[in-house]
């Protein structure tokens, strides 16, 4: 759960995607997980976008 005041992002399956392929956005999506990864902020995918990214 996100804790108060902190910012949250919600992924979807084409940031994933683009993530998991080098495409461009790639580098974007990669340093807000790395921010989450610190607890910065708060990254959120759903099952949904999960099933649809494998």
């Amino acid at each position: 759960m996100a804790r108060a005041g902190r910012r949250v992002t919600v992924l979807d399956t084409r940031a994933m995607l683009a993530y998991l392929d080098g495409e461009p956005g790639a580098h974007d999506v990669r340093q807000l997980l790395r921010n989450a990864r610190r607890k910065r902020i708060s990254v959120l995918f759903s099952i949904i976008n999960y099933g649809e990214s494998v």
